[in-house]
């Protein structure tokens, strides 16, 4: 919501590899000019991987909850597998060496633990970044 705040000093480009989940944040991002949202899992590797869909769909993941450390939280059962998807996942860089994407100025990442990994797909293009907020 705070980048929203923003938006007319911004282009977003948004990564949904949930089409259902992708259409709710273009029509949210609809009256910000060049906003993208593109249908793919943003990883350090291009290709299919498994998307676990959980109860809270803020909580899915590539990344398999681990129950083992979660059940000592009373958020646990959003984190309850209800489906799982394979889905398209890409590296930023190879994006942007197709021109697809724009070099991004700042990187905000919300992946259920796989900041790392995404961060890795932003290659040397991390190097001319301003800045990156990551929440976990």
């Amino acid at each position: 919501l705070k980048w929203m705040l923003r938006a007319d000093h911004i282009t977003p480009v948004v990564f949904e590899p949930l089409s259902s989940e992708a259409t709710v944040i273009r029509q949210t991002l609809d009256r910000i000019p060049g906003a993208q949202v593109v249908e793919k899992a943003l990883a350090n590797t291009s290709g299919p991987q498994k998307l676990y869909i959980t109860a809270g769909s803020y909580c899915s993941s590539l990344r398999e909850p681990n129950f083992e450390i979660l059940q000592n939280y009373s958020v646990a059962r959003v984190f309850n597998v209800v489906s799982m998807q394979e889905v398209e996942c890409v590296r930023y860089d190879e994006l942007f060496r197709a021109s697809a994407v724009p070099s991004p100025d700042v990187i905000k990442i919300d992946v259920q633990g796989l900041e790392y990994e995404v961060l890795l797909g932003f290659g040397h293009l991390l190097e001319s970044c301003l800045a990156i907020e990551l929440e976990t």
